[in-house]
């Protein structure tokens, strides 16, 4: 299927203007896409993956000092424990009963180091914990073996006492290592609390730094591009439609509404060369009438004098330049009725609308085309219905629309062909007019743009691009519809359907009759004929 129109606008904007629109488009589609939605949600992005960052950091730092506090708790159970065992011990030494309690004691600092194993490791690492592990249960095998010393029949008192050296040693340093460790912990706690009070704050301050830094770059580009649509608006009002050049190296959405205000310019400018052509046009019209009115007049004359001169020839045997008078005679009528269709076509447009014959219509377009048809050896054939209804419309606008298809048939064929012309009905309500020549044809790609503003297939100065848009306006103003058909080589088939005045329009068809420029058998009487002015519309 092809593009929409919005999607080619050469075919509205003119070939020209449309090269230079579509190579800046492709220009600037070949830059790098950085939209300020995606900007903006990458700095809300960014805000929010600083504050993730923050909060996963705080409660790191949380964590670890919560695990630092928990290890000084349970080294500070551990040293009571110790404390403990190192008090019964030393209590009355070598009493029996007080090293059962060290021994407890001991074994309770055990139990509580291997339920806690975890988080000792997890804070002082696996030397320290194993060092603890190590200096207990030394401590408790000292124990245990004065125990049994003191269980023998006769103890020896030099072990008793070396034993006793030893259990005061292993305690001490016990206790030494484990006032180290909660020394070392309880400092690194405080500076992890320190730094879990900062860091929130400085994390705030780049935060508040990036954002800054977002809102002046987005507020940047986006009152920069603003102030540049700003003073293109206040150059489009003064008149000046040049085009807007997109100056970044990217591409945004305020790059794409300068493409659409290029675009609305260029459609300008084709919208003010319709207009001045659109009034050019009617100067001339204006001026075509007055000077038809003229020609009009002239033939007039030219034809009441010429059949004077042949009722003066009568008998007809007698006179031998009857014969050049007479043809003097016809074609002075038809230069007449030639005049008469221009008058009637650039005076038709304030007419109502009515019923029109389709055949004199096509007839009276045939007309002013004659001498192209003839020079471009044009064979013109029309099938038109003698019982044809008339259809609902205005002759002069209806006259313009054949006239435009007749003479794009004739363009076409350059090397001459036939113009096939038939007229007939489309189910029980319309009639259908088909227009068909042998020409060039149009491409696939070309055809759903033929009905556009200015689109035209000839190069130069050899077409205005606006017969088939100003025959679409008159076809649907009426009710009807037109399409083309066209294959390359072969030539195209123009379709014109129109409602029959009988359906449509039956109070218009009863109070007005039918519209019809003047037939080659009305002449003129000599009485009318003398006067100059008779034949004025």
């Amino acid at each position: 299927m092809p593009d929409s129109v919005e999607d080619k606008p050469e075919y509205t904007l003119g070939q020209k203007e449309a090269r230079r629109l579509h190579d800046m488009e492709r220009a600037f589609l070949n830059r790098p896409r950085l939209s300020i939605r995606l900007r903006i949600v990458t700095g809300f992005l960014l805000c929010f993956f600083l504050l993730a960052v923050t909060g996963l950091i705080n409660l790191a730092i949380l964590y670890q000092a919560r695990g630092k506090l928990h290890f000084l708790d349970v080294s500070q159970d551990l040293s009571l424990d110790v404390q403990q065992a190192r008090h019964f011990e030393r209590l009355n030494y070598p009493d029996r009963k007080n090293l059962e309690q060290a021994a407890q004691a001991a074994q309770e600092a055990s139990d509580l180091l291997i339920t806690e194993g975890v988080s000792i490791l997890e804070v002082s690492g696996q030397t320290q914990l194993i060092a603890i592990e190590y200096k207990l249960g030394h401590y408790s095998q000292i124990v245990h073996e004065a125990l049994a010393e003191l269980d023998r029949a006769a103890p020896d008192s030099g072990r008793v006492a070396a034993l006793n050296a030893e259990l005061d040693a292993s305690s001490g340093d016990i206790m030494t290592l484990l006032r180290t460790m909660k020394a070392t912990e309880a400092a690194s706690a405080n500076r992890v609390l320190k730094i879990s009070q900062t860091l929130p704050f400085l994390f705030a301050g780049v935060m508040l730094l990036i954002i800054f830094w977002i809102t002046k770059l987005l507020a940047g580009t986006i009152t920069a591009s603003l102030n540049r649509l700003e003073e293109s608006t206040r150059r489009i009002a003064g008149g000046d439609f040049s085009l807007m050049n997109p100056a970044r190296k990217y591409r945004d959405e305020l790059s794409d509404l300068s493409l659409g205000v290029n675009r609305m310019l260029l459609e300008l400018r084709a919208r003010e060369a319709q207009v001045i052509k659109a009034d050019r046009l009617a100067s001339v019209g204006a001026f075509s009438a007055g000077i038809a009115q003229d020609l009009n007049d002239v033939f007039s004359t030219i034809s009441a004098n010429t059949r004077a001169f042949m009722k003066g020839c009568h008998p007809k045997a007698d006179c031998p330049s009857f014969s050049l008078l007479e043809g003097i005679f016809e074609e002075t009528e038809r230069g007449r009725e030639t005049v008469q269709g221009l008058v009637e076509f650039t005076h038709d447009d304030e007419a109502e609308v009515g019923r029109v014959d389709l055949g004199a219509a096509v007839d009276s377009a045939r007309m002013l085309l004659e001498r192209e048809l003839t020079d471009d050896r044009v064979e013109f054939q029309a099938e038109v219905p003698e019982e044809m209804p008339p259809v609902r419309g205005i002759f002069g606008q209806l006259k313009q629309v054949f006239l435009n298809l007749f003479h794009n048939a004739v363009q076409a064929m350059p090397a001459g062909g036939a113009l096939t012309v038939r007229v007939g009905f489309l189910g029980a309500d319309r009639a259908e007019v088909t227009v068909s020549d042998q020409g060039v044809g149009i491409p696939p790609g070309d055809l759903p743009y033929v009905f556009d503003p200015f689109y035209t297939t000839r190069e130069g100065s050899e077409g205005t691009g606006l017969g088939l848009s100003i025959s679409y306006g008159i076809v649907h103003r009426f009710g009807g519809d037109i399409r083309v058909e066209s294959v390359v080589g072969q030539g195209t088939t123009v379709h014109v359907t129109l409602p029959l005045a009988s359906v449509t329009a039956p109070d218009e068809a009863d109070e007005r009759p039918d519209e019809r420029p003047p037939s080659n058998s009305e002449t003129l009487s000599p009485a009318t004929a003398a006067s100059p002015t008779a034949n004025k519309p």
